[in-house]
């Protein structure tokens, strides 16, 4: 076997890393092998060479760095093609990166000193600088965002050099790559909130990220943890950290507010640019030690050095299974780096395909049939299948349902909160008709309460659990509600793959989510979207119920705590008021109320501004302090798009629902209390 092989006239020493799109080298260039300056060889991987929109990310990687050239930035050299596969050639930094160093010091019962660490990042911070302020040659700002700023991602050499790497998922304004696929490439660790919930990021999303780095070097442990990715993604979400407090209660009170404002939720609350968190975190430190800190790094990176370490860009998040997205890579002819078998990167999970047969047959006899697993659940759900109907599951004898763990788990008395006895009476209960969801949600809003809301209508039920009269929890006993159904529905899973996880979910402790994750069929982030999706289009349904009744008891705790909703209650009654209204014929609407003169409600219970409605809708609104008729508000959209005056018509008539707006009669979803 050949120790050493040629690609694109450069000769491949040992392969430093490998992730699910690419291949990373070191190498010397040199025709025939010739020894010379050691570079860092980046390769896309076969299977993702046939993959154009990756290859095209790959390009635009190349593009983006060959732009770059700044001494914290990890330098390009150039880039090319052999053998079919793209590659690019980084500058080789000898050291280590930041992971490796970190968690070799923990390993000798060391930990890098706090000068030391506020040096690295004030470098760090000095790259996300310039790369943030790069503008294209009209002048005009490229917006770029790393995207991964992370310990594995800052390259530190043994000369006191401090690198950020890996541009691979950073872009511009000008760039599209949603068409790259689902798959989420950053480290659920360092994300930014908004990341998490998926809204429009900036260059502010690198300086939280950067927060994150910074406090797990000075506290040694990370603020946001959990034992699966969902939860440490919901606890990014929610701000949900013990350590985060008791850490930054650890720190010198300047240097704990510094890292409190860079990881603030909301992005104007944070630093406007990394230059600022730059200068106050520099003015936090004693400068006669901050002036050592560069002299000093050195030895220590020395201290923690092998003879084996090279310093490239990326290496493999430990905790992610770096084969799962194609094919494992074929055994390759170089020597691995002796830090990737250190690392010991996780086997690779085969997807289970032992999917197990269920054949149910009623309780009175009648055979039903083979059914799949999801549909056994959704029968259950929906009791059309009870505790006491049999199942068969591959081959063994017929059982009642309510004798097997995996499905009796799923019977109401499991599943729902069918024990209003247990919750004693009511603290109040009436009718959906004469008050209407959104009015009920409403009132509860405005008082403040706590506790548990139970719906009913036709034997549909759902619970909606109440903290200071905000939606936190929502279950529903709907068979197509369920996640997994969801799922299925929008496209995210295919129903092959939802029967495999529910046949498995018992090796994850019950959670189809992590199931899911577990079996890599979903990706953290695209997941937890997803769920968002399920519980609001859950609760969003409720607001076209018209009969029914409602109960509800205060002080009660919610009986399943599976997802926690992190959307205030205002958006959540709007959103669900004009999602039931698209149903509705608006041009009917307006037609019967086209002379009714409208205008704000001076005395309304909640105010305009607290619905924070867009620019856009404000300005139709906030024209409304003096009445005017329907006709005449609707006068500029009377060559728009049906559409665009169905939107216009339903946020006018939302404002009369929740009394906004005078002039037009509530009916139906309209009767709110005042």
């Amino acid at each position: 076997m050949e120790e050493t092989r040629q690609l694109g006239g450069y000769r491949l020493l040992r392969r430093l890393a490998v992730s699910n799109m690419s291949e990373v080298y070191l190498a010397t260039a040199g025709p025939g092998g010739a020894t010379g300056t050691p570079v860092v060889l980046k390769v896309l991987i076969e299977e993702a060479a046939n993959v154009e929109a990756l290859v095209e990310l790959f390009r635009h990687e190349a593009a983006l760095a060959s732009i770059m050239t700044h001494p914290n930035v990890v330098r390009f050299l150039g880039a090319g093609e052999a053998e079919g596969r793209p590659f690019l050639v980084m500058e080789h930094v000898e050291g280590m990166d930041l992971w490796r160093l970190t968690r070799r010091l923990r390993r000798a019962g060391r930990s890098l000193p706090a000068a030391q660490a506020v040096f690295i990042l004030a470098e760090v911070l000095e790259a996300l600088s310039y790369v943030h302020a790069l503008v294209d040659e009209s002048g005009k700002p490229l917006e770029i965002i790393h995207h991964d700023v992370s310990p594995s991602n800052i390259l530190l050499g043994m000369h006191s050099e401090v690198k950020l790497g890996d541009f691979g998922i950073a872009y511009s304004e000008q760039q599209n790559l949603s068409r790259i696929g689902r798959k989420f490439k950053g480290k659920v660790y360092y994300l930014s909130p908004e990341q998490v919930r998926g809204e429009t990021v900036d260059h502010r999303s690198d300086l939280y990220s950067a927060g994150i780095v910074l406090f797990e070097l000075l506290v040694g442990k990370r603020p946001f943890a959990g034992p699966t990715d969902l939860s440490i993604l919901i606890n990014v979400r929610d701000r949900i950290s013990s350590v985060l407090r008791e850490g930054l209660d650890s720190l010198p009170i300047e240097i704990a507010r510094i890292i409190d404002r860079a990881l603030a939720s909301d992005p104007a609350g944070r630093y406007p640019d990394a230059a600022s968190f730059r200068a106050d975190l520099v003015r936090a430190v004693d400068p006669h030690l901050l002036e050592r800190a560069p002299l000093d790094l050195p030895d220590t990176v020395k201290s923690m050095a092998r003879p084996h370490d090279a310093v490239t860009l990326p290496r493999p998040d430990p905790h992610i299974n770096i084969y799962r997205a194609f094919a494992t890579p074929k055994a390759d002819d170089l020597p691995p780096s002796p830090e990737l078998e250190e690392e010991q990167i996780p086997t690779p999970v085969t997807p289970v395909r032992d999917v197990c047969e269920y054949i149910l047959r009623k309780s009175d006899g009648q055979p039903v049939g083979a059914l799949p697993l999801a549909e056994i659940i959704e029968g259950i759900v929906s009791e059309r299948i009870i505790e006491d109907d049999l199942v068969s599951v591959n081959g063994e004898p017929f059982t009642p349902v309510a004798h097997i763990p995996d499905l009796a788990k799923h019977l109401a008395s499991s599943t729902r909160t069918d024990r209003r006895h247990d919750l004693g009476p009511p603290d109040r209960r009436g009718l959906i008709s004469r008050l209407s969801v959104a009015g009920i949600l409403l009132d509860m809003y405005r008082r403040k309460e706590t506790g548990l809301v139970i719906f009913d209508c036709h034997e549909i039920r759902k619970d909606v659990f109440l903290e200071g009269g905000v939606p936190r929890y929502i279950s529903s006993n709907v068979a197509s509600e369920l996640l997994g159904e969801f799922l299925v529905r929008i496209g995210s899973i295919s129903r092959l793959e939802l029967d495999m996880a529910l046949a498995v979910m018992d090796r994850f402790d019950g959670h189809l989510g992590d199931t899911l994750l577990g079996l890599d069929i979903m990706d953290p982030i695209s997941l937890l979207r997803d769920i968002t999706r399920q519980i609001k289009a859950r609760f969003y349904d409720l607001f076209a119920w018209e009969t029914g009744e409602y109960q509800f008891y205060r002080r009660a705790e919610p009986l399943k705590k599976e997802f926690r909703l992190s959307v205030g209650a205002l958006d959540l009654v709007k959103e669900g008021c004009l999602a039931a209204l698209e149903t509705e014929d608006m041009e009917a609407w307006f037609d019967e109320h086209r002379d009714a003169a409208i205008s704000i409600d001076a005395a309304a219970g909640i105010p305009l501004a607290e619905w924070k409605f867009p620019p856009s809708y404000d300005m139709l609104l906030g024209g409304l302090d003096t009445p005017r008729t329907l006709d005449a508000i609707m006068a500029p959209y009377s060559h728009a798009s049906k559409d665009i005056r169905a939107k216009v018509l339903r946020v006018i008539r939302f404002c009369t629902i929740v009394g906004l707006i005078a002039g037009i009669e509530r009916t139906s979803l309209t009767q709110i209390p005042s």
